[in-house]
């Protein structure tokens, strides 16, 4: 079984075919073998797709043009398993392949790369639980979202963060930004800068399809970039002062795996439902149960700005400083 795709793989073996570097073609051939196992370590599939994407990116080869689909074959799948190094560091694990599927294994469960990441950060987050109950958390919290307490590691979860103190935040400053939807012209009053209608509020980090929760930052610029603008498009920016003490869940403590998820940049941000943003979801419903009124995090765009999402928030609670309208 091949864990290169067939087109990669004849694309490669014409590179060979042309190399005059007797080197850079022992090297392709090595790497060529090591892709070839059904089997192979974390650490060499990882080392061997660093080799091979610096070759082709690097290489000039005046009789054949490389295909930038190889390319950017290579960098993707080197960039899963980078992550995967970061947040699990072990020897132990390797890429199984089974039927064209790529799985990540420790020798006694096999998990879909793409849940990887998710299975290998709660099982640092709960080093006494297996793969398996990872991954069928994974599956339960994606297909059972609002019933994620019911299933072991829900449960868990939730009793981490019932043991976290409460921070309580009051007399910061904060932006939020909100686009102007359907060709809307007028500038956002201040009611609605605060709740968007129903049909509008869409999935979030820290917020389902249908709550209106508002998202804030520290930082104009940030809360622009937040809101994924492009160029032209027209938003209403208001600048606040929170009069009334939140009392916050702050998780900026990456050393905090579950809390390290949160702050995870995401892919899936054209889907109707964000997988990458169940977990988040969950720990954010996790404290409002609880009895928190937001989430204190850092920022996706530098990871250093903070950013604040309010759970309840009513203009009674703000002094509005300012506000105003522009564009990109």
């Amino acid at each position: 079984m091949n864990i290169l795709d067939d087109k990669y793989k004849q694309q490669l073996e014409e590179v060979m075919n042309v190399i005059d570097n007797k080197t850079v073609y022992n090297s392709i051939n090595e790497i060529m073998d090591s892709f070839n196992k059904n089997q192979i370590s974390l650490q060499e599939y990882s080392q061997n797709l660093s080799t091979v994407t610096s070759i082709l990116e690097n290489i000039k080869i005046p009789k054949i043009k490389i295909d930038d689909s190889i390319i950017e074959y290579f960098t993707s799948v080197n960039s899963i398993i980078t992550d995967l190094s970061k947040y699990y560091k072990s020897s132990n694990l390797f890429i199984n392949i089974i039927n064209n599927i790529k799985y990540i294994s420790d020798g006694k469960t096999n998990i879909r790369s793409s849940q990887a990441t998710d299975a290998l950060i709660l099982k640092r987050m709960f080093p006494e639980i297996t793969l398996s109950e990872c991954e069928d958390f994974i599956n339960y919290v994606s297909q059972y979202p609002m019933l994620s307490f019911k299933n072991d590691i829900g449960k868990k979860i939730y009793e981490f963060i019932e043991k976290v103190d409460f921070v309580e935040i009051y007399n910061i400053k904060v932006f939020r930004v909100r686009k102007h939807e359907y060709g809307r012209k007028a500038m956002y009053t201040e009611d609605e800068m605060f709740l968007a209608p129903y049909k509008l509020t869409q999935q979030s980090r820290f917020s389902s399809t249908g709550q209106n929760y508002l998202y804030t930052s520290e930082k104009l610029n940030i809360a622009k970039e937040e809101v994924n603008m492009k160029k032209e498009d027209l938003y209403t920016w208001i600048h606040l002062e929170v009069k009334n003490p939140f009392k916050i869940l702050d998780i900026r403590n990456n050393n905090i795996p579950i809390f390290e998820y949160c702050h995870l940049k995401s892919e899936d941000k054209n889907s109707k439902i964000n997988t990458e943003y169940l977990l988040p979801n969950y720990i954010a419903d996790c404290a409002k149960q609880i009895g928190f009124e937001g989430v204190q995090y850092y920022s996706i765009i530098d990871n250093i700005t903070n950013n604040y999402v309010f759970f309840k928030p009513g203009i009674r609670d703000f002094i509005v400083i300012n506000r105003g309208k522009d564009t990109i």
